[in-house]
């Protein structure tokens, strides 16, 4: 992991990360175009020791200068409770999953009541998430009724709303635009300061006003 590291830090000709994280708590993988039943022969479950031995990697990393914070993510709260009573340097971040309809309140809680902050991936929803993943009660974020009456009354896209909802619960949210031209232009053409003007009084967008996760 540190000579990874170090490769990573020349590649990017950085001396330091702020940020390190460990993506997945246990070896998996998923072969394009695997059904949701398949599995890898090279998946293991979740052995808190092994994990360990790759955290005690992570905190030297820090130890060395090479990182300034070390993170996980994909993490459940009983994972987290048995890191957090080994580590000797606590994890910063989560990073997980996080939007109004998977907003994983318990997990959100838990972590944030440790002093850690929830980092969001797919801000506005997974429709484009592998087929394996889906499934016939899935719903469009950016097409619930609420987020888009909001974002009408302000005239801005859902997305906006989205992301202002994230960041007013208090998580860091980001966000690749791969798959829809119409987002990556919206992003980039100042809806952010009517977004913004909106945040205040009756347009803000409430956790009270979305559907629970």
């Amino acid at each position: 992991m540190i000579a990874s590291c170090r490769q990573s830090l020349a590649d990017l000709q950085l001396a330091y990360l702020d940020m390190y994280l460990v993506h997945w708590p246990f070896p998996n993988f998923h072969p394009p175009g695997c059904t949701v039943e398949s599995r890898s022969d090279e998946a293991r479950p979740y052995i808190h020791e092994n994990f360990l031995r790759t955290w005690r990697q992570m905190e030297k990393l820090v130890d060395l200068g090479l990182v300034r914070h070390i993170g996980t993510s994909n993490m459940t709260v009983p994972k987290l409770e048995l890191l957090l009573r080994d580590a000797r340097i606590r994890p910063a971040v989560n990073e997980m999953e996080l939007h109004p309809h998977f907003q994983q309140t318990e997990l959100f809680a838990y972590i944030r009541s440790q002093g850690m902050e929830p980092v969001g991936y797919s801000p506005l929803g997974s429709p484009g998430r592998p087929e394996r993943d889906r499934t016939p009660d899935d719903t469009v974020d950016l097409e619930d009724p609420v987020l888009v009456e909001i974002a009408n009354r302000l005239g801005v896209h859902p997305a906006w709303v989205a992301i202002r909802w994230a960041v007013q619960r208090g998580q860091n949210a980001h966000s690749v635009f791969r798959q829809s031209a119409e987002l990556s232009r919206e992003f980039g053409r100042g809806s952010r300061r009517a977004i913004e003007r909106g945040g205040h009084g009756g347009d803000r967008c409430r956790r009270s006003q979305l559907p629970p996760d």
